[in-house]
């Protein structure tokens, strides 16, 4: 897609891999040394940004997502906690050094800025009885409590920000860092009577269609502020 002329190229088409069990994970790809390096059916390729030159860089590559600085190759793997959460590693193009980061945290929850990883550390923190139809379990448990950051070398790991308080029942959704602000999508749940049982209609989401809201949080100060994107 070039986004100065807004036209789009097909440069590769690509078949549904034979020996597939992760469809959804099968293409990722970025830009590392004016290459383009790609996974699909398992195997990590490099090419040329033309989709020429095309070398096979790593087998078995079984990873759920891949990241890059520019520099390193940032990857998670499937951790042995549930589906979608995965371990973190960095390594260098051509993986002569891996390094564990020691970040664990859903698919999805991990950004590298330029001098940071940002994450949502996983964790599980029940807030009440569950009486919501079709929501499965005994009680309700909300995931990622905290937002955490560390180095691309994956030393000096640091809270960043930790839904508690007023927040307690609140968690960030897509979120993303810009210098020094997250934004986020978010939802909540809303237990008016303060009985510890949630019912049906006790969760919000801060997006329905076009409405929409925003929760920014300022990085060195915690300080959070709501963007509102409800149309007039």
């Amino acid at each position: 897609w070039n986004l100065s002329k807004n036209t789009v190229e097909e440069m590769k088409s690509f078949s549904e891999p034979i020996s597939s069990e992760n469809s959804e994970y099968d293409f990722l790809a970025f830009m590392l040394d004016n290459q383009i390096y790609y996974v699909w059916d398992h195997t990590l390729y490099s090419a040329d940004p033309d989709f020429s030159n095309e070398k096979i860089i790593r087998k078995d590559f079984d990873v759920l997502e891949a990241l890059t600085d520019g520099e390193h190759i940032y990857y998670g793997v499937q951790s042995d906690i549930r589906e979608g959460i995965e371990t973190f590693y960095m390594t260098d193009p051509d993986f002569r050094s891996i390094t564990p980061l020691g970040i664990t945290a859903e698919t999805g929850r991990v950004h590298v800025t330029e001098n940071w990883i940002y994450y949502v550390k996983y964790d599980e923190i029940s807030i009440g009885k569950n009486r919501v139809p079709g929501y499965e379990g005994d009680e309700i448990i909300l995931e990622g409590s905290e937002i955490w950051r560390c180095r691309h070398d994956g030393e000096g790991h640091e809270l960043v920000f930790r839904f508690d308080g007023e927040l307690a029942n609140t968690r960030p959704l897509h979120e993303i860092i810009v210098g020094d602000d997250i934004y986020t999508l978010y939802s909540y749940w809303n237990d008016d009577d303060q009985d510890d049982v949630l019912r049906d209609g006790d969760q919000f989401v801060s997006f329905v269609g076009d409405n929409f809201i925003i929760m920014k949080i300022h990085i060195p100060t915690g300080e959070v502020s709501y963007l509102d994107g409800i149309p007039d």
